[in-house]
């Protein structure tokens, strides 16, 4: 959740949040199962599960380097910018129409994760 709530830009917010419900809807994991020419199972590359936790696991990992001292939450010009987004933001909230906000627009990730996952299958199962 943290790395949402760091997140600079709605793309890479997106990037996150369909790397998290490609992990939360993911049956199985690790290398993808195909079938070659002989109708015989190879091991090949990774599953979308696997890309995804791989993905997360950088991203974590790069966070470390982050200066979080940046977000002082004491500092009045800090304060005063949030208070002047988040009347902008509460405008944009009231103007959606379709998406339904925040929750329709995780929603509307959720089900294009679904699509891409179906019927994909992994060497192990996603635990």
């Amino acid at each position: 959740m943290g790395l949402l709530v760091l997140c600079t830009s709605i793309v890479e917010a997106e990037k996150i949040l369909s790397a998290i419900f490609t992990i939360i809807l993911s049956k199985s994991d690790e290398e993808l199962l195909q079938i070659n020419q002989n109708n015989n199972f190879s091991e090949e590359l990774l599953t979308p599960c696997a890309k995804s936790k791989k993905y997360l696991k950088d991203l974590i990992n790069c966070s470390d380097e982050i200066d979080y001292s940046q977000f002082e939450y004491d500092d009045d010009s800090n304060l005063r910018f949030l208070q002047e987004n988040n009347a902008n933001d509460d405008e944009d909230l009231h103007n959606e129409n379709c998406l339904g906000g925040f929750k329709g627009w995780a929603q509307s990730i959720s089900n294009k994760v679904k699509e891409e996952i179906e019927g994909i299958e992994g060497s192990t199962d996603n635990a």
